[in-house]
């Protein structure tokens, strides 16, 4: 009898131990659940911030006429290599003179592909007129021009443009620099390099953010 009650007395305390470790094993279960949604929940929010932040620079950027982007981001537009040579060439001014494009080595010269009939084009040129007013003791322009046949003198007049224009009858620069769409804008550095480009309508300000 001794014996039986024994038995029924170490069967009891394992229940008693079984019962407390499992109630251990559950409440360690449940903190982990409440600790994991917590850092999901933190993350989640952190990732809510930083996207926000990034939304508020970019439009910051925008707001100055560009987006800053990379020249890694800029060599998947068409045209040569970020930090490649600029491919040299000769044109002729709407005034007759020729223009060499080596003759400007030392100098930052802008590249702007453009025409009369396209309206960004129309849109941008007085935007490149007033940078060119206030940076051309630092800065090139050369507007080329790819529809000669059109009244481009006139045309100028009405703009009040002052900085150089060069006629690409043959389209041979604009092929050189594979130019798909207008107005495009590459910029050579004073060591004739290319140094960024941009394909769209820029105002003042994108030119000024261009040259960074």
């Amino acid at each position: 009898m001794k014996s039986f009650f024994g038995i029924i007395l170490v069967l009891g305390f394992l229940f008693v131990i079984y019962t407390e470790n499992t109630s251990k094993f559950t409440s360690f279960n449940e903190y982990t659940d409440a600790e994991l949604a917590a850092d999901a929940k933190a993350y989640n929010e952190q990732q809510k911030k930083d996207e926000e932040k990034a939304k508020n620079q970019n439009n910051s950027r925008n707001n100055k006429g560009i987006n800053h982007p990379t020249s890694e981001v800029m060599d998947r537009l068409p045209g040569p290599k970020i930090g490649s040579i600029a491919p040299a060439f000769s044109l002729e001014s709407v005034e007759g003179k020729e223009v060499k494009l080596t003759d400007l080595v030392g100098k930052t010269v802008i590249l702007n592909f453009w025409a009369t009939w396209c309206p960004p084009c129309k849109e941008e040129m007085p935007e490149l007129q007033s940078f060119y007013e206030k940076n051309k003791d630092e800065v090139e322009i050369l507007a080329i021009n790819l529809d000669p046949d059109a009244d481009i003198k006139s045309f100028l007049k009405d703009f009040g443009v002052t900085f150089p224009v060069l006629l690409d009858d043959k389209e041979i620069v604009s092929q050189l620099y594979e130019v798909m769409s207008m107005p495009t804008t590459i910029v050579i550095d004073k060591n004739g390099k290319i140094a960024a480009k941009h394909i769209g309508a820029l105002d003042e300000e994108g030119f000024y953010s261009l040259l960074q």
